[in-house]
């Protein structure tokens, strides 16, 4: 009888479960640095930073010095969007959370505000192997008050922020209105060919962009420009 006990308290301490491990859920936490739209630094706080696609949705607000902790996220790779009333939104993709502590993104964004400068004149000329674009903005421009303009240029007369085959870094204007010049060979390097009608138009800008590659919509995104119907077109030289 005292065998056979042995056996049966033995068999069951084996087919007791493990006691799991408790699961430690990590914080991931950053910062950011807000602007105006132009270069001048304002408050850093009030922005929300979020997990895309979390839910319940995982989020918080940055503080007066722009830093912000998302508490207790689970294990993963994750993306985070940054919001505030008067910005565009500003997305960060492939954040990895999968070490055993917790997460610091080392890099702040510096994000701008929508940009207020709209473009409501484009003309374009030829001079020799020069593209002119003839820029009006609705607002004034100079030294002590810069604007800043974008080009998109596309082989599609659909162009659009969304439909666009290249773009140009972000101008400043100190002058209206004032001028953008291509020549043949920057038009071939971005991809046109002689001969051909390219379709272009000239938006307003913030000097931080707040741009991003979107791994889903396979482009860039610029949520800060101000996008008028003006396009035009040329004849590349």
């Amino acid at each position: 009888i005292f065998l056979l006990f042995l056996i049966g308290f033995s068999a069951c301490k084996k087919d007791d479960p493990a006691t799991p491990e408790p699961t430690i859920l990590y914080d991931i936490a950053g910062s950011v640095n807000l602007y105006d739209e132009g270069t001048t630094l304002i408050s850093n706080d009030g922005m929300t930073v979020s997990i895309v696609g979390s839910n319940p949705t995982v989020s918080v607000v940055t503080d007066a010095d722009g830093k912000f902790r998302l508490p207790e996220v689970a294990s993963g790779t994750y993306t985070l969007s940054y919001e505030k009333t008067d910005y565009g939104t500003f997305k960060k993709f492939n954040v990895d959370h999968t070490q055993k502590t917790n997460t610091v993104i080392t890099q702040s964004p510096s994000l701008g505000m929508k940009t207020t400068t709209n473009v409501i004149l484009l003309n374009t000329s030829t001079s020799n192997d020069t593209v002119i674009l003839t820029t009006t903005l609705q607002q004034n421009a100079s030294n002590g008050n810069p604007k800043y303009v974008r080009v998109f240029m596309g082989k599609n007369s659909d162009l659009s922020s969304q439909k666009y085959d290249a773009y140009a870094p972000t101008y400043v204007k100190q002058i209206n209105p004032s001028t953008i010049k291509y020549s043949r060979t920057e038009l071939v390097d971005m991809g046109f060919q002689q001969g051909e009608t390219v379709y272009v138009n000239v938006v307003g800008e913030s000097f931080f962009a707040n741009d991003y590659d979107d791994p889903d919509l396979n482009y860039r995104v610029f949520p800060n420009i101000s996008w008028k119907a003006t396009t035009t077109s040329f004849i590349v030289p």
